[in-house]
């Protein structure tokens, strides 16, 4: 799949200017940038929800269809009264998709949920539920955005343990929008990031490893790329470690860092 030269407008209002790369199947990228950086207007507009002001994409055999694509967006809505039986029902593609759903909902110990409704359900548990809706259907195509905002660090942990386990085995092409690092590094193996609506870099896990890259300038978040760096190195850690991760960093809270790198030093004596 090529992305070439994709532009998007909101009257006078550029979102994207100039968005080009290249996205082959079996692929992990990671959209990263703030608020307004156009991750997720890019994303619709590979996966077909949003037309782009110019610009275009070559798909090749890469097609994103509703039968192979999985989408998952924060703030999914469902009728209140649903069961969540129902929802896995509406959401697969056959019969050996709902044998399979049944499958991945003892597997993700959620089979106390099924005669409940929509609405009775919490933040992470609607999040589990539409996770397991899209995996049902073994997609060739994975498109999160932001599916963990408003969720505990538990909550969180748990969602991308159980999502990176099944990606893994069924080699889908994802592309995800988060705004932590964390998550990212867990499932992702390139990092576009995205400013201003233009692909300021674009790199390998590997070179985030070895070098020092500047993402508080970027208003990517800086304390969980150093706790991943610290797990590489074996460290086991803290509880309070993993709270403290989800602060968020701009340009006025650079100073932070410094108070963090202390606490993270008297976190693991």
């Amino acid at each position: 799949m090529k992305i070439k030269n994709i532009k998007k407008s909101y009257g006078n209002n550029q979102v994207l200017n100039d968005i080009s790369f290249e996205l082959k199947a079996g692929d992990k990228v990671a959209l990263l940038g703030n608020n307004g950086a156009g991750k997720s207007t890019l994303m619709n507009i590979i996966n077909g929800n949003v037309k782009a002001s110019s610009g275009k994409i070559e798909y090749g055999k890469m097609k994103p269809t509703s039968n192979n694509t999985g989408y998952i967006m924060q703030n999914m809505t469902l009728p209140p009264d649903a069961l969540v039986s129902e929802v896995l029902a509406l959401f697969s593609n056959d019969e050996q998709s709902k044998e399979y759903g049944l499958k991945l909902v003892k597997e993700f110990k959620m089979e106390s949920y099924l005669r409940q409704r929509f609405s009775n359900l919490s933040g992470g548990q609607k999040q589990k539920l539409f996770l397991v809706s899209a995996l049902q259907n073994s997609p060739e195509y994975f498109f999160l955005d932001e599916i963990t905002t408003g969720l505990d660090s538990e909550s969180r942990g748990e969602l991308f343990k159980f999502l990176s386990s099944n990606l893994k085995v069924k080699n889908s092409t994802l592309l995800l929008v988060t705004h932590y690092l964390e998550e990212a590094l867990q499932l992702c193996d390139r990092f576009i990031i995205l400013k201003d609506g233009k692909i300021i870099a674009d790199l390998q896990k590997s070179d985030l490893i070895q070098e020092e890259f500047s993402f508080v300038e970027f208003l990517v978040e800086v304390p969980e790329f150093e706790a991943y760096k610290l797990k590489e190195k074996q460290y086991k850690l803290p509880k309070e470690l993993a709270e403290q991760a989800i602060i968020k960093f701009n340009k006025e809270l650079v100073l932070y860092q410094k108070t963090y790198r202390i606490n993270l030093e008297e976190l693991l004596s």
